[in-house]
């Protein structure tokens, strides 16, 4: 989408990294879908080539849930040592 519209406003690469300022290669891995960008550097995409990147959360207000990990975190493994030592 960030390619498309920089090429649709006939602007090179080098110049719109020079706008928002950040590098090329920065921007070029952001075209190439290897990098995303933060917060910050969207809004001045969005700005710079006047498209739309950032959609309001649905969820905005309410309390954000952590991602269920299957895996022992280092919490887990303390918490199973002492367990044991009690024994």
């Amino acid at each position: 989408m960030i390619r498309e519209a920089r090429e649709s406003l006939g602007m090179s690469r080098d110049v719109l990294a020079k706008v928002i300022g950040i590098k090329e290669s920065i921007l070029r891995r952001i075209e190439d879908g290897q990098l995303i960008p933060d917060i910050e550097l969207a809004r001045k995409l969005e700005k710079a080539l006047g498209i739309s990147l950032l959609r309001e959360s649905e969820d905005v207000g309410t309390e954000t849930q952590r991602p269920v990990s299957k895996s022992l975190t280092l919490g887990d493994v303390v918490t199973l040592r002492e367990k044991s030592k009690g024994k």
